[in-house]
């Protein structure tokens, strides 16, 4: 990641701690929905347990890797519009 950003100057690293609460969002959105895809798969009969095993790993796995830096900015613009830089 940026230590700045390139448009605006804004420091993305605030300290020791500051991304928790994207770290936080990040695991409750990814495995809510990891949960709701492979929990319909589990459920139902339709599928071999290796494969909704395989999917519902991936999913927990994947979901937040995918969403770290969207989790990140997400952050960063919630903080700026919630303490804005006079």
């Amino acid at each position: 990641m940026h230590e700045r950003c390139p448009v605006c100057g804004l420091k993305f690293d605030r300290g020791n701690g500051y991304f928790t609460g994207a770290w936080a969002i990040n695991l409750v959105v990814a495995e809510t929905i990891a949960t709701a895809i492979w929990l319909p798969l589990a459920v139902g009969t339709t599928m071999p347990v290796d494969a909704v095993t395989a999917v519902g790993v991936g999913a927990s796995i994947g979901l937040p890797v995918v969403g770290f830096r969207p989790s990140r900015a997400l952050w960063i613009a919630l903080d700026r519009l919630l303490n804005p830089v006079s």
